[in-house]
């Protein structure tokens, strides 16, 4: 099973970008959005029970997906400093099931950001007014994981799924 592994500041264009991928490859989109309903009926965000309810469906997710022998991942999320010990805990996670692990930095400028934050898409998202944008220079590329950074100011969501794709390719 491959992984690919998408993650930015929130707004940038990571959810859009996963769904045109997986069209593209057919892999399955597990973006950081589809446990965060499930956990928040049982608990607040602020709980450790929370957290680790959403920690068993993603593990639940990939252990079964492997098993199944599903071809691809896609998974999204926002990285900032603080979160190296779950990256390294996911690709420790990922290697013991056998699956290759690629991670992608995405970043945009502020400006698109802002004009990307209030968008249609992002309607039922938290986040969804430029007053709660926090600054790009806090969501950080992973230190010490190979990664590719890709500035997708102006590409659009179609374009930089199918570079990713191509680079997933010249990668293997």
């Amino acid at each position: 099973m491959q992984v690919i592994y998408l993650y930015g500041a929130p707004a940038i264009g990571k959810r859009t970008v996963a769904n045109k991928l997986a069209k593209i490859t057919n892999f399955k989109v597990v973006d950081n959005h589809i446990h965060t309903p499930i956990a928040l009926r049982f608990f607040t965000n602020s709980s450790k029970w929370y957290w680790e309810l959403r920690k068993r469906i993603r593990e639940a997710i990939f252990e079964i997906a492997a098993e199944a022998k599903i071809p691809g991942l896609i998974l999204t999320g926002v990285y900032e400093s603080k979160d190296i010990k779950e990256i390294k805990y996911l690709v420790e996670y990922f290697r013991r099931l056998g699956a290759e692990v690629f991670f992608f930095h995405l970043t945009c400028s502020d400006e698109e950001r802002k004009q990307r934050v209030v968008g249609e898409d992002r309607k039922d998202k938290q986040l969804r007014t430029v007053e709660k944008l926090r600054p790009n220079k806090l969501f950080s590329k992973i230190k010490g994981i190979k990664h590719t950074t890709l500035d997708i100011t102006k590409m659009s969501p179609e374009s930089t799924a199918k570079h990713i794709r191509d680079l997933m390719k010249k990668q293997k």
